[in-house]
């Protein structure tokens, strides 16, 4: 996790009436609006079609969704684009992978998801569902830099680098555009490396986790009753995969989870705490 550092020479001290204060990496500042609040500007590529890129992320500051970090401004600063988010304290999932099991995944599942329902019955998609985009907040897990990556691809003409591959659905990774099930396929891959500290796809090389997305199956680790769920949003064919909203209802269906009852022979114990003990200073911003 990147920490906050002190301005360097040359960088802003304002951006869109928010004060900054220190530095995530060279492109991502963190400021504070004049109630206080916390937050992260990221300035994004001079080359990019400015105008395109604001048009396409200017309307997700509309949506509130659960368990998002929010977008509270966009704008123009020296001819580059910015966006202003709500700045989400934790490490990142990328950080702690391999560490959720039972109710703890449960709970990272449930979270997670909650998010891309809310933001696909709003006619958006995340676009980069990753575990560098899933941050352990101290309320809980919160999914940062939504829409980010799609509004790239639809304001640069250029061929963008694909992030994390490893977490990037088959029709993605042939070219096709980011769409809903593309997000619920590297949800589940992302909930998987949760459990398994990697991907389900992991190849060892980019070339051969390329193929094993596009024509390979899934190395699942034991992921208990949501093994049958993760399993189905991996489809190759995004048709095939069920809605965010229908992984929802199914795990709400998971009534060992909800009652806590996950092995019945064993007394009740205390569940331990989702995000990992000791305070972070930040995510991995785009």
């Amino acid at each position: 996790m990147p920490k906050i550092t002190g301005l360097q020479r040359g960088d802003p001290v304002e951006v869109g009436g928010f004060r900054l204060t220190g530095r995530l990496s060279e492109n991502v500042l963190v400021g504070q609006s004049a109630s206080a609040q916390t937050v992260v500007v990221s300035l994004l590529p001079a080359e990019l079609d400015r105008d395109r890129f604001l048009s396409e992320v200017e309307p997700l500051r509309a949506v509130s969704a659960v368990s998002t970090a929010q977008i509270l401004e966009t704008g123009v600063l020296d001819d580059r684009a910015y966006v202003v988010s709500e700045f989400v304290e934790g490490p990142t999932l990328e950080q702690v992978g391999g560490t959720f099991d039972g109710v703890t995944l449960y709970r990272l599942a449930a979270g997670t998801i909650t998010s891309l329902v809310a933001l696909h019955q709003a006619g958006f998609v995340h676009g980069d569902i990753r575990p560098g985009n899933v941050v352990l907040g101290p309320d809980g897990p919160r999914v940062i830099n939504v829409g980010v990556a799609r509004a790239l691809s639809q304001a640069t003409t250029a061929t963008l680098k694909v992030v994390s591959p490893a977490y990037t659905a088959p029709e993605r990774l042939r070219g096709g555009a980011a769409e809903p099930p593309a997000d619920v396929f590297s949800w589940a891959a992302t909930l998987v490396f949760a459990a398994s500290g990697r991907s389900p796809f992991d190849g060892g090389s980019l070339p051969a986790t390329v193929d094993r997305i596009t024509g390979g199956d899934p190395d699942l680790p034991d992921l208990g009753e949501l093994h049958g769920l993760l399993a189905a949003c991996l489809a190759k064919d995004p048709h095939m995969r069920p809605t965010a909203s229908e992984v929802l209802l199914r795990l709400v269906g998971q009534t060992s989870y909800l009652s806590g009852l996950i092995a019945p022979a064993t007394p009740p114990v205390r569940q331990p705490p989702l995000t990992p003990a000791g305070r972070l200073t930040g995510a991995a911003y785009c």
